[in-house]
């Protein structure tokens, strides 16, 4: 017996492509994490980094597990101004391999020296965005190949939230209630007494979103409408 689902209405476009992105931060996060785990690290930060012009440091975080009493201590340093430990990066994509954190005056003294070592470096993706990594451990120095291991796997991690993805076309309430049914094998008269619609209307509607799914048939629009989960 086929089981059919209602159709997916009530969620904007805008509302869903946040919700992607939110999602691929979030296991982005969850990423970095695991690899803190195994590879010896305490902690991270994720920020981008303009090329040009003001770049507050908190404003530009991308994912972090630094205490928030810390962060609020750059809530107004420049990423790329010398008050900033990552100002080497506007002329420079060296490593550094001991990163000059310095703890904030506000902050209690629980959090002096938090990182006692902290490595940083820079990468790009393919759309030339520079992100710029900081990895810190409790371990007064850290070994070349929690650094090659670090850059390798980040280097993927960062390939993964920032790659180009087909976004689902904006369907129209309607048009997904048409192609839910073309899917269940309706034909068009049918779906036209389900939902109370001429069938020259249906075919409207259809060839609508046919458009939107760039399809040349009813049976590749609903194949791609499933794969992109619109209905």
């Amino acid at each position: 017996m086929l089981l059919l689902r209602r159709p997916k209405t009530g969620c904007s476009m805008e509302f869903r492509v946040r919700a992607v992105v939110e999602d691929a931060k979030a296991t982005f996060r969850d990423r970095l994490g695991e690899l803190c785990t195994r590879s010896g690290f305490t902690h991270f930060l994720v920020c981008q980094y303009p090329n040009c012009g003001t770049a507050p440091l908190v404003e530009n975080i991308v994912a972090t597990n630094w205490p928030a009493a810390f962060l609020r201590g750059y809530a107004d340093v420049d990423i790329r101004s010398e008050r900033s430990f990552l100002g080497h990066f506007r002329s420079s994509i060296a490593l550094i391999r001991e990163v000059d954190i310095k703890t904030p005056p506000d902050v209690t003294r629980s959090l002096s020296g938090f990182f006692p070592c902290s490595i940083a470096y820079t990468l790009f993706t393919s759309a030339r965005q520079q992100y710029v990594f900081v990895m810190s451990s409790p371990s007064p120095e850290i070994d070349d190949a929690a650094i090659g291991q670090a850059i390798f796997e980040t280097m993927e991690y960062l390939a993964r939230l920032t790659e180009r993805r087909p976004l689902r076309p904006d369907i129209s309430q309607r048009e997904t209630e048409c192609l839910f049914w073309a899917a269940a094998g309706k034909s068009s008269e049918d779906i036209g007494a389900i939902l109370c619609l001429s069938s020259h209307t249906v075919n409207d509607y259809l060839k609508s979103a046919m458009k939107k799914l760039e399809s040349i048939n009813r049976t590749q629009a609903v194949a791609k409408a499933t794969r992109l989960g619109v209905i």
